[in-house]
Order: structure tokens, then C-alpha cells, then sequence
């Protein structure tokens, strides 16, 4: 076989290798192309259902629902199935989730200030440098939810004198009262000024979490999970002393 034969042949193949991957190629793009564009509908499908369920008090399970960086603000999503939901940055100030099971749902970076989650069932949740300042979460199952970085923390009351009238400005404490929190994870959780009152901590890892003001009055916690905290200056004690 002469060498110029040799090089025919050689091109013919190169060609057909490259057809071959270029028909690859362009079916991959056009599959990933077609997925995004289906996880987008999918997610807009999701997000038109959880308002419809807010707006109507319709009944279907939201249950896995894609609801990334939803916009939730104020909805009414009391006794809601969420459970494995994905609501990763979603706006939910001052919704109203009562009661609402979102048993391994995941809302790291959620903005849940001012909502209402009393009653609810988060066990299980992943709610990582989550916003809940000024949220209820009364009564709620927190059993082994995660809520590193959380922010729980309150400002503090401050008076704005006008004429002779004092006016008075603050943000309602995040109230934990009564909530299950064994086995969960609130490591650098900012706890400042929480309400955690007669609160299940049993397990919970408050390694580096900063309690300062937070009240634990009457709550099951050990001296040992206690000591691994950033700050306890000012706390109430499960005693009810006020540590110095």
C-alpha cells in the first residue's frame, strides 16, 4: 500500500472520528440544554402551585417541590407538606408555616425572619446560615436539624425620644420556647437574645454558638454542651440565674 493511499485512508477515519463526536457533542448540549430548560419549568411549576396553595388553601402536597430562591414572602403555607423540599434561599419573611412538616427540607440561606413555624416539623432540616431572627418557631421539631451559622440573633430594645412621647423599636425575640432541638446541629449559631425556654437540647452541639442574653430558663441542657459556647454573658440559666 503506497503512502499516499496510507493518507487517504488516514483522513477518512480522522473524518469519520470527528462526525462521530461532533454528533456527540451537539446531542450533548442539546440534552443539557433541554434539562435546564425543564429544571426551570419545573421550578416555575412549583413555585405557581405554592402560591396557589397560599392564595386558595388548596391541599396538594408540596413534597420535594423546587422552590429555590422563591419568592414566598408573607404566604400563608400553614399545615403545608414540605417535607424534602428544596426552598435553598428562599424569601419566606414573615410567612406563616404553622404546623407545617418540612421534615428534611433544605433552607440554607432561607430568609425565615419574622415566619411563623410554631408547631412545625423540621426534624431532619438543613437550615444552615438561615435568617429566623424574629421568627416563632414555638413547640417546633428540630430533631436533628441543622442550623450552623444560623441567624437567630434580636435587636435590642431601644427608645426614640419624641416631644415627651418615648417611642419604642424592637424586633420580636426568636422564640424557641418548648422546641425539640435534641441531636441538632446549632455550632456558631448566633443564639443572642433567643428564647429558648423550657427547649429539648439534648445532644444539640452548641459548640461556638453565641448565647449571649438568650434565655434557657428551665431548658434540658448539660453544663458540659454549655461550655463549648462562644458567649453565655447575661444568659438565663436552666436555673434561672443569670450568668455574670
Amino acid at each position: 500500500m503506497d503512502r499516499e493511499l496510507q493518507l487517504l485512508l488516514l483522513g477518512g477515519l480522522i473524518g469519520f472520528v470527528g462526525a462521530i463526536l461532533g454528533g456527540l457533542a451537539e446531542a450533548g448540549f442539546s440534552y443539557l440544554f433541554e434539562s435546564l430548560s425543564h429544571r426551570r419549568d419545573e421550578q416555575h411549576r412549583w413555585h405557581k402551585t405554592a402560591l396557589e396553595w397560599a392564595d386558595t388553601g388548596r391541599k396538594e402536597s408540596l413534597r420535594r417541590a423546587d422552590l429555590r430562591d422563591a419568592d414566598l414572602r408573607g404566604a400563608d403555607l400553614a399545615g403545608a407538606d414540605l417535607s424534602y423540599a428544596n426552598l435553598i434561599g428562599a424569601e419566606l419573611l414573615g410567612a406563616n408555616l404553622e404546623s407545617a412538616n418540612a421534615q428534611g427540607a433544605k433552607l440554607q440561606g432561607a430568609n425565615l425572619s419574622r415566619a411563623n413555624l410554631a408547631k412545625a416539623t423540621l426534624a431532619g432540616s438543613n437550615l444552615a446560615k438561615a435568617d429566623l431572627r424574629g421568627a416563632s418557631l414555638h413547640k417546633a421539631n428540630l430533631v436533628e436539624a441543622t442550623l450552623q451559622r444560623a441567624k437567630l440573633c434580636t435587636a435590642v430594645r431601644t427608645l426614640v425620644p419624641d416631644r415627651d412621647v418615648r417611642v419604642s423599636s424592637i424586633r420580636r425575640r426568636t422564640s424557641l420556647s418548648e422546641a425539640t432541638l435534641a441531636w441538632a446541629d446549632l455550632s456558631k449559631a448566633d443564639l443572642r437574645r433567643a428564647n429558648l425556654e423550657e427547649a429539648n437540647l439534648h445532644e444539640a452541639n452548641l459548640e461556638g454558638a453565641n448565647l449571649e442574653g438568650a434565655n434557657l430558663a428551665n431548658a434540658q441542657v448539660t453544663a458540659e454542651q454549655l461550655s463549648q459556647t462562644k458567649s453565655l454573658n447575661s444568659t438565663i440559666m436552666p436555673d434561672g440565674t443569670v450568668h455574670a
